[in-house]
């Protein structure tokens, strides 16, 4: 049961955040990129945008902050992955390190 649990947990993560990345344009940050700005604030941009394209209006409690937790990181991680630009993706890294430490 537990797992069957899970399994749908996790379709619906997939199922948002392949929802999200279709909805979330990284053009701009693409364009700071290529204008040469810090990629501290890129990746400050992208984290703001993946988290309020995943934000779920009207919904509350520990399920819809954990879906949102974890949509915003997989969206963060495929815009990051898809701008490809490498001091950008080891920022990000070492970020994911951070959050991994604090969980």
């Amino acid at each position: 049961m537990e797992k069957l649990l899970l399994g749908a947990v996790m379709a619906t993560l997939w199922a948002g955040a392949a929802y999200a990345q279709s909805s979330m344009d990284i053009s701009h940050e693409r364009l700071m990129l290529q204008a040469g700005q810090d990629r501290a604030d890129v990746h400050a941009n992208l984290t703001r945008k993946a988290k309020r394209t995943c934000r779920r209006h009207g919904e509350f409690g520990t399920e819809a902050r954990r879906y949102e937790k974890a949509c915003t990181e997989e969206l963060l991680d495929l815009a990051v992955t898809k701008l490809g630009d490498n001091r950008l993706t080891a920022l990000h890294q070492g970020h994911i390190e951070t959050r991994l430490v604090r969980n």
